[in-house]
């Protein structure tokens, strides 16, 4: 009849699926591994840490020196104390110690060991001329 609406027959687009509850969005290519939106908050944050990491990467050379990639998510080790790297601070790493209620923020070159694919390495500070 005219005017009578009918159910659609195709299921629907795989954009609009994020509204339902019991479906998953599609994952963003940029997403991060958390799954949660990439908002500007979280973008500036983002930049934030890779200006953060790549001063230290360039400055302490420690890939270079000592095969250490420092990035989020990598675990680290002092004073017999292992955690994982959760954010950045300047030139200080934010570490979340296993067991721990709050990150701490420690120097990435004093008294710090690395997880590598060679086991735990420690990182030098850079040699005084």
């Amino acid at each position: 009849m005219p005017g009578e609406r009918h159910a659609p027959t195709q299921s629907p687009a795989p954009h609009l699926l994020w509204s339902t509850p019991h479906v998953a969005p599609p994952a963003h290519p940029h997403a991060p591994p958390d799954g949660l939106p990439l908002g500007p908050a979280r973008r500036c944050n983002r930049r934030r840490q890779t200006a953060d990491l790549k001063h230290i990467a360039t400055y302490y050379a420690l890939e270079r020196r000592f095969g250490i990639h420092i990035a989020i998510g990598g675990r680290v080790r002092t004073n017999g104390r292992e955690g994982t790297i959760v954010d950045t601070a300047g030139e200080q790493l934010k570490i979340q110690f296993d067991g721990a209620e709050m990150p701490s923020t420690r120097h990435f070159t004093w008294d710090m060991e690395y997880k590598t694919a060679t086991g735990w390495t420690a990182a030098k500070p850079v040699p005084v001329p």
